[in-house]
């Protein structure tokens, strides 16, 4: 079995914003896994997610093989909605 994918936590209220540790490479995001739970854009706890492309036309894959490409939240191109082309984040 792979191992579990880690991220580190990030986000949290206006008085506890934690940033991701190296935000040069990293974005904070709402954790999809738990896709009923709020996220960093209110001022909830997210997971930061390294800030390169996956999926998309090209069909990048992710390096991390416990990791998978899922739909970048920043963006308005929803897969299967008419987003062919959608790339997403590891």
């Amino acid at each position: 079995t792979p191992p579990s994918p880690t991220h580190d936590i990030c986000g949290g209220g206006r008085d506890d914003y934690r940033p991701c540790p190296d935000s040069d490479h990293y974005i904070c995001v709402r954790d999809p896994s738990k896709p009923s739970s709020c996220g960093p854009e209110d001022d909830c706890y997210g997971i930061c997610v390294e800030e390169k492309i996956c999926g998309g036309f090209a069909g990048y894959t992710c390096e991390n093989e416990a990791q998978v490409c899922l739909d970048d939240p920043r963006d308005d191109c929803v897969p299967g909605q008419g987003g062919w082309d959608c790339t997403g984040l590891c």
